[in-house]
């Protein structure tokens, strides 16, 4: 199996809201570049980025912030899951 294909296996397509209700994950047209469970960091064309996480996307990010953004939103996820420690 490719990376690639690695990368978009189990990729999530719905996520519930603050209401609880399921709602279609948007994702960008591109290349996942990395993931982390549901974080997805997608390069959407040579120099711009998107984050997805849940149903929050952020795009056309320029590289350095889109792994700022990519990174918090990984650790967002593990403090979630109870991961993180509390010390």
């Amino acid at each position: 199996m490719s990376l690639h294909a690695a990368l978009e296996k189990d990729l999530p397509k719905t996520s519930r809201d603050w209401q609880g209700n399921e709602k279609p994950i948007e994702y960008p047209k591109g290349q996942i570049v990395a993931r982390c469970e549901s974080v997805a960091l997608i390069q959407t064309s040579k120099n711009r980025f998107a984050v997805v996480y849940a149903l929050q996307t952020r795009k056309h990010l320029p590289r350095e912030v889109a792994v700022a953004e990519f990174g918090e939103c990984c650790l967002h996820q593990a403090a979630c899951e109870g991961l993180m420690i509390d010390e």
